[in-house]
């Protein structure tokens, strides 16, 4: 059974992101975490951009191949651009090169003004992107918490619900809703950071 603060991630403790964990190719327990990260949401923008869920598994499967033959070499820099640009620059080039070997002929001019046929979705991106990474985030966090803690963060941080009320209908003191809500965003923002993207969270 674990103990109460036993409920942060592995990585915390070691303080070793997710990317600079899934450089060792041979972490497979690393590896599945990312695939669940981020399979999901490759694959709805790859259907955001008018692909069969066939192709868009491929497309998912492409990017995944190119990400760990390329992860060794990423180094993060926040100011060049976060995990997820990288991310996003492979996954768009990956759609075009699909959208070109699908076109039976394609002119010169279309093929110079392709990448401004993803300008919606490099907008969306980022904004997609962190709403994927913080519902994964409170997801994780929410499976690691007792019922009351994540109540207490719920009703109060999401629903904007006074302390005083959540207090009494579960029978505990106001100091320790606040208490509670406070040490789950922490642990939600925690998550984001094992994720190198500490500014992902806005919880």
């Amino acid at each position: 059974m674990p103990k109460p603060n036993d409920d942060l991630p592995r990585s915390l403790a070691t303080q070793v992101s997710l990317i600079q964990r899934v450089r060792d190719l041979t972490d497979t327990a690393s590896w599945a975490e990312f695939d669940r990260l981020y399979r999901p949401f490759l694959f709805k923008i790859a259907r955001r951009s008018a692909l069969s869920p066939e192709d868009a598994d491929e497309i998912v499967q492409e990017v995944f191949a190119k990400v760990a033959q390329a992860i060794v070499e990423f180094r993060l820099d926040h100011e060049r651009g976060r995990f997820r640009g990288w991310l996003k620059a492979i996954t768009v080039r990956k759609l075009i090169d699909r959208r070109r070997a699908k076109s039976r002929s394609v002119s010169a001019i279309a093929i110079a003004s392709e990448p401004f046929v993803f300008d919606s979705l490099e907008e969306e991106w980022d904004r997609e992107y962190r709403r994927h990474v913080l519902d994964h985030a409170m997801l994780e966090v929410r499976s690691r918490v007792e019922s009351r803690t994540w109540t207490c963060f719920e009703e109060h941080t999401l629903r904007q619900r006074r302390a005083e009320d959540i207090a009494a209908e579960l029978g505990m003191t106001v100091n320790a809703v606040y208490q509670n809500a406070f040490r789950t965003i922490k642990r939600i923002r925690a998550r984001c950071q094992d994720y190198e993207e500490d500014d992902a969270c806005d919880a």
